[in-house]
């Protein structure tokens, strides 16, 4: 019983970050048999368990509805024995002071999965994780797009790439709208084409690789579509509890086929401003869905290519203060 649950966290963190973890502990937050969001962060220094125990505590006072959380658990990817002995002891006692125990913890050291407790005699391969159910889903189905570390570079746009772009771009300034509502419902429609249009094609066409980077070259536009992914805004006070993560997602299968597209495209899109939102957007997607550890990953992307990019800061603020949103509670 114990192996199969062991197996089964690690291939559930493995799914939910999209990643292979080394040297990191992972937090998976429990509602009833279901994992509502995970916090990760890498073991890199002895002594880093401390800067990562001070963010937690940050994100779990201020963790939507923390109140109708059951628990938790940790998985340990811990070759150095860094997270041992204080470090979980105190990572435990603050989980249980918000009502969120651990209730249980799995160590993955020396290729093996095992319990964090114990004397190792329950120890299996890491190569059973990827026989589990989960692993097998994601290998067939391909879940575990729109990561960070897929991210493609593109040094220059075509022609055909940049022709449209310029195109989408005048006319997005061109625009006028008595109210947000209006211009939302616009966007939308016009996002939920080109979704379409990505899943007749199978990939992203020069044309909608210029739809997304013209869109994403004006603030408005660019705030509208990462809205839109999600839904429609009636107003600002809409716009404003979908991008604070209020907000249920209106249709699964549009926004995790939207952010696919925006992911693949950035293999056509070059230039600051135009990826730097794009990115920021596939981090928004990853928050309001409860995977911290890509959004903050698709952030520092962001950065990268504009240090001071204001909605790469700003997002990384207000996930750092809100925590795990409503929205990745399917509320």
């Amino acid at each position: 019983m114990a192996t199969s649950l062991n197996t089964g966290l690690v291939a559930l963190v493995r799914s939910s970050l999209g990643i292979d973890p080394a040297e990191a502990v992972v937090l998976a937050f429990r509602k009833g048999h279901n994992i509502l969001g995970t916090v990760s962060a890498e073991l890199v220094q002895t002594g880093d368990w401390t800067k990562w125990l001070a963010i937690l505590e940050q994100i779990v006072i201020e963790v939507t509805d923390a109140d109708e959380l059951d628990g938790s658990f940790l998985v340990i990817f811990d070759e150095n024995d860094v997270f041992r002995g204080e470090a979980y002891r105190e990572a435990s006692i603050l989980l249980s002071r918000h009502g969120i125990p651990v209730n249980h913890a799995v160590l993955v050291a020396d290729g093996k999965v095992m319990d964090y407790f114990g004397d190792r005699s329950d120890a299996v391969d890491y190569a059973e994780v990827l026989k589990t159910d989960i692993a097998l889903e994601d290998m067939l189905t391909v879940k575990n797009r729109r990561r960070a570390q897929d991210v493609n570079p593109c040094e220059e746009s075509s022609m055909a790439v940049m022709s449209t772009a310029v195109a989408r771009m005048a006319e997005l300034e061109n625009r006028e709208h008595e109210n947000v509502a209006d211009a939302s419902a616009e966007l939308s429609h016009e996002l939920a084409t080109t979704i379409a249009d990505y899943a007749e094609n199978g990939k992203v066409t020069e044309e909608i690789a210029g739809w997304i980077a013209g869109t994403f070259m004006s603030a408005v536009g660019r705030d509208l579509a990462v809205a839109g992914l999600a839904g429609v805004a009636n107003g600002t006070e809409d716009l404003r509890e979908i991008y604070l993560g209020q907000r249920a997602i209106e249709d699964r299968e549009i926004f995790e086929a939207g952010a696919n597209m925006l992911h693949e495209s950035l293999t056509l899109i070059a230039g600051t401003k135009p990826r730097a939102g794009i990115l920021c957007a596939l981090g928004w997607s990853h928050w309001v869905t409860g995977n911290m550890t890509q959004a903050f990953a698709m952030l520092d992307l962001a950065l990268e290519e504009e240090p001071q990019h204001s909605l790469a800061t700003g997002l990384r603020t207000l996930m750092l203060n809100l925590g795990i949103p409503k929205s990745a509670y399917g509320k």
